[in-house]
């Protein structure tokens, strides 16, 4: 084997071992969260919670438009070529149009928020308002995969395991942890959601 091909599998084994190790901790912390809301509230909390959760994760999927995957995709394409400019510009495009686009699907969904309440939840208390505060992380969590996506082109793992796998899902739960003595309502939950969107998010901005 070569000694360039041993510097690439060095490199490939490398990230994989770090990227095993943050998904691991991302699924403790997850289970965790869940964990500690199951034994700590009632059961309608944990199920109004992965309603919100379930709700607001569909938003996700369409507030970049898949610029989050195209962009990891293109930036190696023009490196390869060593077309850095182009590379540079695929990464300012992504932000900028992924930005505009999340904030689009954030209002829509901020102000379809009492009409779905009330058309589809309407036993459920205070649900629009809920719904409300969650979109808050639409254009945040879009920010954080498009920097995640531009990373990933450059070939740089450590913001997937640093921002989603331990920051959010650390935050979330180290914030319900310390939200049980003063009673662990849906709200507080779902703030301690948004917070742990909104902290990696801010990180990501300055890396």
């Amino acid at each position: 084997m070569s000694e360039r091909m041993e510097k690439s599998l060095g490199v490939v084994l490398k990230g994989g071992a770090f990227t095993l190790l943050g998904a691991v901790l991302g699924n403790f912390f997850g289970f965790a969260s869940k964990l500690v809301i199951t034994r700590a509230s009632d059961p309608e909390v944990f199920g109004l919670f992965s309603l919100c959760t379930g709700i607001v994760g569909i938003i996700y999927i369409g507030s970049n438009l898949g610029l989050s995957i195209g962009v990891a995709r293109y930036i190696p394409f023009f490196n390869g070529k060593g077309d850095a400019l182009k590379s540079r510009d695929a990464s300012i495009v992504a932000l900028n149009a992924g930005t505009g686009i999340s904030l689009v699907f954030f209002v829509a969904a901020f102000f379809s928020a009492d009409f779905v309440a009330a058309r589809f939840f309407p036993k459920i208390e205070n649900f629009s308002y809920l719904l409300k505060v969650i979109f808050l992380t639409v254009p945040l969590y879009s920010f954080l995969e498009l920097t995640i996506g531009i990373a990933r082109g450059h070939g740089d793992v450590i913001p997937k395991v640093y921002f989603l796998d331990v920051i959010k899902n650390g935050l979330l739960f180290l914030l319900i942890l310390a939200s049980i003595p003063f009673g662990l309502s849906i709200s507080t939950i779902v703030y301690a959601y948004v917070a742990s969107i909104a902290a990696p998010s801010v990180i990501a901005s300055l890396y």
